[in-house]
Protein backbone atom coordinates (compact mmCIF):
# COMPACT_ATOMS: atom_id res chain seq x y z
CA UNK A 1 0.00 0.00 0.00
CA UNK A 2 3.18 2.43 0.79
CA UNK A 3 4.75 1.82 -2.65
CA UNK A 4 1.20 2.41 -4.51
CA UNK A 5 0.88 5.83 -2.69
CA UNK A 6 4.47 6.65 -3.40
CA UNK A 7 3.83 5.78 -7.08
CA UNK A 8 0.98 8.13 -7.14
CA UNK A 9 2.57 11.02 -5.14
CA UNK A 10 5.74 10.56 -8.07
CA UNK A 11 3.22 10.70 -10.96
CA UNK A 12 0.84 13.87 -9.55
CA UNK A 13 4.46 15.28 -9.36
CA UNK A 14 5.46 14.64 -13.11
CA UNK A 15 1.71 15.92 -14.11
CA UNK A 16 2.70 18.81 -12.49
CA UNK A 17 5.98 19.61 -13.68
CA UNK A 18 4.48 18.36 -16.94
CA UNK A 19 1.34 21.18 -16.38
CA UNK A 20 4.80 23.83 -16.39
CA UNK A 21 5.92 23.37 -19.88
CA UNK A 22 5.06 24.53 -23.51
CA UNK A 23 4.25 21.57 -25.60
CA UNK A 24 4.22 22.06 -29.64
CA UNK A 25 3.90 20.26 -33.17
CA UNK A 26 3.99 20.75 -36.57
CA UNK A 27 0.19 22.07 -36.34
CA UNK A 28 0.36 23.88 -33.11
CA UNK A 29 1.94 24.83 -29.82
CA UNK A 30 0.09 24.23 -26.29
CA UNK A 31 0.72 26.40 -23.08
CA UNK A 32 -0.62 24.65 -19.68
CA UNK A 33 -1.84 26.65 -16.91
CA UNK A 34 -3.95 25.10 -14.18
CA UNK A 35 -6.51 23.25 -15.59
CA UNK A 36 -6.54 25.17 -18.63
CA UNK A 37 -4.87 24.56 -21.90
CA UNK A 38 -3.83 27.62 -24.64
CA UNK A 39 -3.76 26.18 -27.84
CA UNK A 40 -1.95 28.15 -30.92
CA UNK A 41 -2.11 27.03 -34.34
CA UNK A 42 0.08 28.10 -37.13
CA UNK A 43 -0.55 30.23 -39.92
CA UNK A 44 -3.94 30.40 -39.72
CA UNK A 45 -5.19 31.94 -42.86
CA UNK A 46 -8.26 33.95 -41.96
CA UNK A 47 -8.74 37.46 -40.12
CA UNK A 48 -5.13 38.35 -41.47
CA UNK A 49 -3.48 36.79 -38.07
CA UNK A 50 -0.58 34.58 -38.72
CA UNK A 51 -1.51 32.57 -35.56
CA UNK A 52 -4.90 31.59 -34.22
CA UNK A 53 -5.43 30.74 -30.36
CA UNK A 54 -8.25 28.67 -28.82
CA UNK A 55 -8.70 28.00 -24.63
CA UNK A 56 -9.66 24.56 -23.37
CA UNK A 57 -10.24 23.30 -19.60
CA UNK A 58 -9.73 20.49 -19.08
CA UNK A 59 -10.00 17.30 -16.24
CA UNK A 60 -7.61 13.83 -15.43
CA UNK A 61 -9.70 10.91 -16.10
CA UNK A 62 -7.40 7.89 -14.55
CA UNK A 63 -3.56 8.07 -14.59
CA UNK A 64 -3.21 8.84 -18.30
CA UNK A 65 -6.10 10.76 -19.47
CA UNK A 66 -7.55 14.06 -19.79
CA UNK A 67 -10.95 15.34 -20.78
CA UNK A 68 -11.11 18.87 -23.15
CA UNK A 69 -13.58 21.14 -23.37
CA UNK A 70 -13.49 24.20 -25.64
CA UNK A 71 -15.80 27.50 -24.25
CA UNK A 72 -18.77 27.28 -24.93
CA UNK A 73 -19.53 29.42 -27.67
CA UNK A 74 -23.35 28.56 -27.99
CA UNK A 75 -24.35 29.43 -24.75
CA UNK A 76 -22.31 32.59 -24.59
CA UNK A 77 -24.41 33.71 -27.72
CA UNK A 78 -27.14 33.20 -26.27
CA UNK A 79 -26.57 34.37 -22.76
CA UNK A 80 -25.29 37.75 -24.43
CA UNK A 81 -28.27 38.13 -27.24
CA UNK A 82 -30.10 41.44 -26.84
CA UNK A 83 -33.54 42.30 -27.91
CA UNK A 84 -35.34 45.35 -27.61
CA UNK A 85 -38.60 45.83 -29.51
CA UNK A 86 -40.89 48.74 -29.24
CA UNK A 87 -44.00 50.62 -32.01
CA UNK A 88 -42.01 52.69 -34.73
CA UNK A 89 -44.23 54.97 -36.06
CA UNK A 90 -41.47 55.34 -39.09
CA UNK A 91 -42.69 51.85 -40.37
CA UNK A 92 -45.95 49.59 -41.15
CA UNK A 93 -48.02 48.00 -39.07
CA UNK A 94 -48.51 45.55 -41.85
CA UNK A 95 -45.32 43.52 -40.95
CA UNK A 96 -42.86 42.85 -38.12
CA UNK A 97 -39.56 43.96 -38.71
CA UNK A 98 -36.43 42.90 -37.43
CA UNK A 99 -33.05 43.68 -37.56
CA UNK A 100 -29.96 42.11 -36.91
CA UNK A 101 -26.95 43.30 -35.55
CA UNK A 102 -23.37 42.46 -34.81
CA UNK A 103 -19.96 42.84 -32.75
CA UNK A 104 -18.12 45.08 -35.20
CA UNK A 105 -15.16 42.70 -35.73
CA UNK A 106 -18.00 40.15 -37.16
CA UNK A 107 -19.28 42.62 -39.46
CA UNK A 108 -15.53 43.92 -40.48
CA UNK A 109 -14.25 40.15 -41.12
CA UNK A 110 -16.49 37.83 -42.04
CA UNK A 111 -18.68 40.18 -43.36
CA UNK A 112 -16.39 42.06 -45.93
CA UNK A 113 -17.86 43.02 -49.14
CA UNK A 114 -13.98 42.43 -50.46
CA UNK A 115 -14.61 38.32 -50.06
CA UNK A 116 -17.07 37.41 -52.31
CA UNK A 117 -18.16 34.22 -50.23
CA UNK A 118 -18.33 36.01 -47.09
CA UNK A 119 -22.10 35.77 -47.08
CA UNK A 120 -24.39 34.62 -44.25
CA UNK A 121 -27.57 33.29 -44.04
CA UNK A 122 -30.05 33.66 -41.62
CA UNK A 123 -33.51 31.40 -41.09
CA UNK A 124 -35.87 33.16 -38.97
CA UNK A 125 -39.17 31.32 -38.57
CA UNK A 126 -39.93 30.24 -42.06
CA UNK A 127 -37.88 33.01 -43.98
CA UNK A 128 -34.34 32.89 -45.43
CA UNK A 129 -32.27 35.60 -46.32
CA UNK A 130 -29.00 36.57 -47.35
CA UNK A 131 -26.97 38.68 -45.18
CA UNK A 132 -24.67 40.98 -45.37
CA UNK A 133 -24.76 44.39 -42.94
CA UNK A 134 -21.24 45.80 -43.47
CA UNK A 135 -22.16 48.64 -45.02
CA UNK A 136 -25.01 49.58 -42.75
CA UNK A 137 -24.14 48.02 -39.82
CA UNK A 138 -26.97 45.67 -39.72
CA UNK A 139 -30.00 43.91 -41.76
CA UNK A 140 -33.05 44.00 -42.08
CA UNK A 141 -35.74 41.30 -42.90
CA UNK A 142 -39.68 41.56 -42.69
CA UNK A 143 -41.86 39.02 -40.79
CA UNK A 144 -45.82 38.55 -40.66
CA UNK A 145 -47.51 41.18 -38.51
CA UNK A 146 -48.41 40.42 -34.88
CA UNK A 147 -45.28 37.72 -35.21
CA UNK A 148 -45.58 36.62 -31.06
CA UNK A 149 -42.61 34.19 -31.19
CA UNK A 150 -38.72 34.41 -32.96
CA UNK A 151 -35.92 31.64 -33.59
CA UNK A 152 -33.54 32.00 -35.87
CA UNK A 153 -30.20 30.13 -37.53
CA UNK A 154 -27.12 31.93 -38.59
CA UNK A 155 -24.44 29.63 -40.88
CA UNK A 156 -22.06 30.69 -44.16
CA UNK A 157 -23.33 30.93 -47.47
CA UNK A 158 -21.31 28.79 -48.63
CA UNK A 159 -19.68 26.46 -46.07
CA UNK A 160 -17.54 24.37 -47.61
CA UNK A 161 -16.11 27.01 -50.07
CA UNK A 162 -14.97 30.03 -47.30
CA UNK A 163 -14.01 27.69 -44.59
CA UNK A 164 -10.39 26.64 -42.82
CA UNK A 165 -10.31 23.28 -42.80
CA UNK A 166 -8.64 21.07 -40.02
CA UNK A 167 -7.89 17.80 -41.08
CA UNK A 168 -6.39 16.30 -44.30
CA UNK A 169 -9.30 15.65 -45.84
CA UNK A 170 -11.07 18.44 -45.78
CA UNK A 171 -12.42 17.92 -42.18
CA UNK A 172 -13.94 20.93 -40.53
CA UNK A 173 -14.03 20.65 -36.60
CA UNK A 174 -15.88 24.02 -36.17
CA UNK A 175 -19.46 24.48 -35.71
CA UNK A 176 -21.25 24.84 -38.80
CA UNK A 177 -24.40 27.04 -37.59
CA UNK A 178 -25.31 28.97 -34.64
CA UNK A 179 -29.26 28.49 -33.43
CA UNK A 180 -30.94 30.64 -31.11
CA UNK A 181 -33.53 29.90 -28.42
CA UNK A 182 -37.08 30.78 -29.20
CA UNK A 183 -37.76 34.40 -27.91
CA UNK A 184 -41.15 36.22 -27.21
CA UNK A 185 -42.59 39.01 -28.80
CA UNK A 186 -45.31 41.41 -28.06
CA UNK A 187 -47.16 41.83 -31.13
CA UNK A 188 -48.14 44.88 -30.64
CA UNK A 189 -44.87 45.96 -31.67
CA UNK A 190 -43.43 46.24 -35.24
CA UNK A 191 -39.70 46.55 -34.87
CA UNK A 192 -37.58 44.12 -33.59
CA UNK A 193 -33.82 44.93 -32.82
CA UNK A 194 -31.64 41.71 -32.13
CA UNK A 195 -27.94 42.15 -31.06
CA UNK A 196 -26.23 38.64 -31.44
CA UNK A 197 -22.55 39.18 -29.70
CA UNK A 198 -20.88 36.36 -32.03
CA UNK A 199 -17.48 36.66 -32.94
CA UNK A 200 -15.68 36.55 -35.81
CA UNK A 201 -13.93 33.46 -35.40
CA UNK A 202 -17.46 31.71 -34.34
CA UNK A 203 -17.53 29.59 -37.86
CA UNK A 204 -13.75 28.76 -37.37
CA UNK A 205 -12.58 27.92 -34.00
CA UNK A 206 -11.92 24.25 -33.55
CA UNK A 207 -14.60 23.60 -31.20
CA UNK A 208 -13.79 20.70 -28.71
CA UNK A 209 -16.79 19.03 -26.76
CA UNK A 210 -15.60 15.96 -24.58
CA UNK A 211 -12.54 14.86 -26.41
CA UNK A 212 -10.07 12.33 -24.66
CA UNK A 213 -6.55 13.24 -24.90
CA UNK A 214 -3.41 10.69 -23.64
CA UNK A 215 -0.69 12.42 -21.33
CA UNK A 216 2.51 11.24 -20.47
CA UNK A 217 5.38 12.86 -18.30
CA UNK A 218 6.52 14.80 -21.71
CA UNK A 219 4.05 15.06 -23.88
CA UNK A 220 -0.02 14.78 -25.04
CA UNK A 221 -1.64 12.75 -27.71
CA UNK A 222 -4.62 13.99 -29.03
CA UNK A 223 -6.50 13.70 -32.34
CA UNK A 224 -3.30 12.03 -33.84
CA UNK A 225 -0.89 14.89 -33.24
CA UNK A 226 1.64 14.44 -30.45
CA UNK A 227 2.68 17.77 -28.73
CA UNK A 228 6.38 17.57 -27.41
CA UNK A 229 8.43 20.08 -25.39
CA UNK A 230 9.63 22.40 -28.27
CA UNK A 231 13.32 22.47 -29.68
CA UNK A 232 15.37 24.65 -30.64
CA UNK A 233 13.43 25.88 -34.08
CA UNK A 234 10.39 26.86 -33.59
CA UNK A 235 7.83 23.73 -33.57
CA UNK A 236 8.25 19.95 -34.16
CA UNK A 237 8.69 18.79 -37.88
CA UNK A 238 6.76 16.28 -39.30
CA UNK A 239 9.68 13.87 -39.80
CA UNK A 240 10.14 13.95 -36.06
CA UNK A 241 6.60 12.78 -35.10
CA UNK A 242 6.00 9.01 -35.26
CA UNK A 243 4.19 8.16 -38.53
CA UNK A 244 1.83 6.26 -35.79
CA UNK A 245 2.00 7.54 -32.15
CA UNK A 246 -0.39 4.76 -30.87
CA UNK A 247 2.54 2.25 -31.35
CA UNK A 248 4.11 3.73 -28.27
CA UNK A 249 1.25 3.62 -26.11
CA UNK A 250 0.01 -0.31 -24.52
CA UNK A 251 -1.76 -2.03 -26.82
CA UNK A 252 -3.58 -5.34 -24.86
CA UNK A 253 -5.58 -7.60 -27.19
CA UNK A 254 -9.31 -6.89 -27.49
CA UNK A 255 -11.38 -8.63 -24.20
CA UNK A 256 -14.15 -10.17 -24.87
CA UNK A 257 -15.69 -7.92 -22.00
CA UNK A 258 -15.62 -4.76 -24.04
CA UNK A 259 -17.00 -7.16 -27.05
CA UNK A 260 -20.82 -6.41 -27.94
CA UNK A 261 -24.11 -3.43 -28.38
CA UNK A 262 -23.55 -0.31 -26.29
CA UNK A 263 -26.95 1.80 -26.83
CA UNK A 264 -27.08 6.02 -26.04
CA UNK A 265 -29.04 6.42 -23.41
CA UNK A 266 -30.78 9.70 -24.99
CA UNK A 267 -31.50 8.37 -28.87
CA UNK A 268 -33.47 5.17 -28.85
CA UNK A 269 -31.90 3.02 -31.35
CA UNK A 270 -28.60 4.72 -31.67
CA UNK A 271 -25.71 2.26 -30.86
CA UNK A 272 -21.83 1.49 -31.02
CA UNK A 273 -20.83 -2.11 -31.71
CA UNK A 274 -17.35 -3.47 -30.55
CA UNK A 275 -17.07 -6.28 -32.81
CA UNK A 276 -13.65 -7.79 -32.79
CA UNK A 277 -10.86 -5.29 -33.39
CA UNK A 278 -14.00 -2.89 -35.44
CA UNK A 279 -16.12 -0.12 -34.09
CA UNK A 280 -18.91 0.18 -35.46
CA UNK A 281 -21.67 3.77 -34.97
CA UNK A 282 -24.98 3.10 -36.27
CA UNK A 283 -28.24 5.82 -35.89
CA UNK A 284 -30.66 3.75 -37.65
CA UNK A 285 -34.17 5.64 -39.39
CA UNK A 286 -32.42 8.96 -38.64
CA UNK A 287 -32.59 9.61 -42.98
CA UNK A 288 -29.13 8.72 -43.85
CA UNK A 289 -28.14 6.91 -47.12
CA UNK A 290 -26.52 4.98 -44.52
CA UNK A 291 -27.49 3.71 -41.11
CA UNK A 292 -23.76 2.82 -40.42
CA UNK A 293 -22.02 6.39 -39.97
CA UNK A 294 -18.63 5.22 -38.69
CA UNK A 295 -16.83 1.96 -39.29
CA UNK A 296 -13.45 2.22 -37.23
CA UNK A 297 -10.17 -0.12 -36.37
CA UNK A 298 -9.15 0.41 -32.58
CA UNK A 299 -6.90 -0.87 -30.12
CA UNK A 300 -7.20 -0.78 -26.55
CA UNK A 301 -4.20 1.71 -24.46
CA UNK A 302 -5.37 0.81 -21.21
CA UNK A 303 -8.17 -0.69 -19.09
CA UNK A 304 -10.69 1.80 -19.62
CA UNK A 305 -9.63 3.36 -23.34
CA UNK A 306 -9.22 2.56 -26.82
CA UNK A 307 -8.13 4.35 -29.80
CA UNK A 308 -9.95 4.34 -33.05
CA UNK A 309 -9.26 5.57 -36.64
CA UNK A 310 -11.07 5.14 -39.86
CA UNK A 311 -8.91 3.79 -42.55
CA UNK A 312 -10.27 6.65 -44.69
CA UNK A 313 -6.81 6.65 -46.63
CA UNK A 314 -8.15 3.18 -48.37
CA UNK A 315 -11.46 3.98 -49.08
CA UNK A 316 -10.18 7.57 -50.83
CA UNK A 317 -8.09 5.28 -52.92
CA UNK A 318 -10.53 3.13 -53.74
CA UNK A 319 -12.76 6.59 -55.35
CA UNK A 320 -9.90 7.45 -57.07
CA UNK A 321 -8.33 4.48 -58.55
CA UNK A 322 -12.29 3.46 -59.38
CA UNK A 323 -12.47 7.08 -61.51
CA UNK A 324 -12.87 6.04 -65.05
CA UNK A 325 -11.65 8.79 -67.89
CA UNK A 326 -11.82 8.49 -71.33
CA UNK A 327 -10.66 10.91 -73.66
CA UNK A 328 -12.03 10.45 -77.60
CA UNK A 329 -12.85 12.76 -81.00
CA UNK A 330 -15.99 13.52 -81.23
CA UNK A 331 -17.26 14.36 -84.85
CA UNK A 332 -19.86 16.52 -83.14
CA UNK A 333 -18.30 19.23 -81.07
CA UNK A 334 -16.11 22.16 -82.30
CA UNK A 335 -12.71 21.15 -82.33
CA UNK A 336 -11.12 24.33 -80.83
CA UNK A 337 -13.04 23.52 -77.26
CA UNK A 338 -12.82 20.15 -75.02
CA UNK A 339 -15.92 18.62 -73.56
CA UNK A 340 -15.89 17.28 -70.32
CA UNK A 341 -18.54 15.93 -69.18
CA UNK A 342 -18.76 14.30 -65.23
CA UNK A 343 -21.30 11.16 -64.13
CA UNK A 344 -21.74 9.97 -60.56
CA UNK A 345 -23.52 6.44 -61.28
CA UNK A 346 -23.65 5.48 -57.61
CA UNK A 347 -24.89 8.53 -56.26
CA UNK A 348 -28.39 10.40 -56.48
CA UNK A 349 -27.17 13.41 -54.29
CA UNK A 350 -26.87 16.76 -55.97
CA UNK A 351 -23.23 17.75 -56.16
CA UNK A 352 -21.25 20.93 -56.69
CA UNK A 353 -18.51 20.44 -59.28
CA UNK A 354 -15.62 23.04 -58.71
CA UNK A 355 -12.96 23.24 -61.93
CA UNK A 356 -10.19 25.02 -62.33
CA UNK A 357 -9.06 25.12 -65.97
CA UNK A 358 -6.35 28.23 -67.66
CA UNK A 359 -6.47 30.39 -64.88
CA UNK A 360 -10.51 30.04 -64.71
CA UNK A 361 -12.49 28.41 -61.85
CA UNK A 362 -16.27 27.85 -62.45
CA UNK A 363 -18.65 25.39 -60.57
CA UNK A 364 -21.86 23.48 -61.98
CA UNK A 365 -24.27 21.64 -60.13
CA UNK A 366 -24.74 17.57 -60.83
CA UNK A 367 -27.33 16.51 -61.96
CA UNK A 368 -28.79 20.07 -63.47
CA UNK A 369 -25.24 19.94 -65.27
CA UNK A 370 -23.21 17.63 -66.04
CA UNK A 371 -21.38 19.07 -68.96
CA UNK A 372 -18.62 21.62 -68.96
CA UNK A 373 -16.53 23.59 -71.66
CA UNK A 374 -12.55 24.24 -72.03
CA UNK A 375 -10.25 25.37 -74.20
CA UNK A 376 -8.01 23.10 -76.28
CA UNK A 377 -5.11 25.35 -75.16
CA UNK A 378 -5.65 24.37 -71.54
CA UNK A 379 -2.37 22.53 -69.93
CA UNK A 380 -4.13 22.04 -66.45
CA UNK A 381 -7.58 21.20 -65.14
CA UNK A 382 -8.41 19.70 -62.00
CA UNK A 383 -11.67 19.80 -59.81
CA UNK A 384 -13.41 19.07 -56.43
CA UNK A 385 -16.77 17.81 -55.58
CA UNK A 386 -18.53 18.84 -52.69
CA UNK A 387 -22.36 18.53 -51.67
CA UNK A 388 -24.65 21.10 -53.48
CA UNK A 389 -26.76 21.73 -50.11
CA UNK A 390 -25.33 25.07 -48.48
CA UNK A 391 -26.10 23.29 -44.96
CA UNK A 392 -25.65 19.39 -44.24
CA UNK A 393 -27.43 17.71 -42.28
CA UNK A 394 -25.51 17.76 -38.79
CA UNK A 395 -23.77 14.80 -36.71
CA UNK A 396 -24.38 17.04 -33.45
CA UNK A 397 -27.39 19.25 -33.01
CA UNK A 398 -25.24 21.82 -31.51
CA UNK A 399 -23.87 22.66 -35.44
CA UNK A 400 -20.76 20.08 -35.81
CA UNK A 401 -19.95 17.78 -38.30
CA UNK A 402 -17.32 15.07 -38.17
CA UNK A 403 -17.35 14.00 -42.01
CA UNK A 404 -15.42 15.54 -45.32
CA UNK A 405 -16.80 18.61 -47.14
CA UNK A 406 -15.13 17.91 -50.67
CA UNK A 407 -13.67 15.69 -52.45
CA UNK A 408 -10.34 16.74 -54.45
CA UNK A 409 -8.37 15.84 -57.71
CA UNK A 410 -5.63 17.82 -58.52
CA UNK A 411 -5.54 17.20 -62.04
CA UNK A 412 -2.52 15.01 -62.98
CA UNK A 413 -4.83 11.85 -64.14
CA UNK A 414 -7.40 14.63 -66.08
CA UNK A 415 -4.37 16.34 -68.08
CA UNK A 416 -2.56 12.98 -69.23
CA UNK A 417 -5.64 12.68 -70.90
CA UNK A 418 -5.67 15.71 -72.71
CA UNK A 419 -4.12 15.29 -76.35
CA UNK A 420 -3.85 17.29 -79.92
CA UNK A 421 -7.10 15.34 -81.31
CA UNK A 422 -8.73 15.36 -78.04
CA UNK A 423 -12.07 16.80 -78.21
CA UNK A 424 -14.37 15.13 -75.56
CA UNK A 425 -13.29 13.83 -72.11
CA UNK A 426 -16.04 11.65 -69.76
CA UNK A 427 -14.93 11.51 -65.91
CA UNK A 428 -16.68 8.45 -64.11
CA UNK A 429 -16.19 9.15 -60.36
CA UNK A 430 -17.53 6.64 -58.21
CA UNK A 431 -19.07 8.33 -55.19
CA UNK A 432 -21.86 6.86 -52.96
CA UNK A 433 -24.61 8.64 -51.77
CA UNK A 434 -23.17 8.38 -48.16
CA UNK A 435 -19.96 9.82 -49.09
CA UNK A 436 -20.37 13.37 -47.61
CA UNK A 437 -22.49 11.68 -44.67
CA UNK A 438 -20.18 9.15 -42.83
CA UNK A 439 -18.06 10.24 -39.87
CA UNK A 440 -13.87 10.42 -40.83
CA UNK A 441 -12.17 9.71 -37.52
CA UNK A 442 -8.39 10.47 -37.99
CA UNK A 443 -7.65 9.04 -34.39
CA UNK A 444 -9.75 9.89 -30.99
CA UNK A 445 -9.69 7.86 -27.80
CA UNK A 446 -12.80 6.60 -26.46
CA UNK A 447 -13.61 5.32 -23.14
CA UNK A 448 -15.18 2.42 -21.91
CA UNK A 449 -15.76 2.28 -18.24
CA UNK A 450 -18.22 0.33 -16.11
CA UNK A 451 -20.04 -1.21 -19.46
CA UNK A 452 -20.41 2.16 -20.03
CA UNK A 453 -18.54 4.04 -23.66
CA UNK A 454 -18.07 7.99 -23.06
CA UNK A 455 -17.73 9.22 -26.48
CA UNK A 456 -18.29 12.72 -27.87
CA UNK A 457 -20.02 13.82 -24.83
CA UNK A 458 -22.50 11.00 -24.90
CA UNK A 459 -23.14 8.11 -23.02
CA UNK A 460 -23.60 4.32 -24.45
CA UNK A 461 -24.87 1.76 -21.89
CA UNK A 462 -24.20 -2.01 -22.58
CA UNK A 463 -26.98 -4.16 -23.73
CA UNK A 464 -26.51 -7.63 -21.33
CA UNK A 465 -27.28 -10.37 -23.61
CA UNK A 466 -30.21 -12.70 -22.06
Amino acid sequence: MKRVHILLMMLLCAWSTHAQKKLSSEFGRMEISGDSIMMTRWGHRFYGTENFSEKYSFKKIGEHFIELNGEPLPLMAAEGTKISQKKDPGLTDEATTVRFSFPKDFTDEFLNPKWPLSNLFIRINDTLIRMNCAQQGYSEILLPANTDKISFRLYPEDFSANHYYHGLWKQSFSLHYYDSPEYEIDPSNNLVEIYVPIPATYFDIFYTKNEFAQVTDTSIHWKHVTYKPPKKKPYIEKNDIPEDWAKDTIVIRCPTKFEGVYYDVKNNGYRISLTGNRFYYIEPNAGWANDTLAICKFDIVDEEFIYIKYPHLIYEASVILGTKIKSYRGFFWPRKNIRVRFSFPNTKTKLRIEYHAKNKIEEIIYPTDSIVWISKKTDYFSYFIKPADTLPKMHDPIGLFYGVREFPNFGSDINDNIRFFTNAIDIEVPLDDSYFERYYIEGEYVRVHNDTISWKGRSFVKKQQK
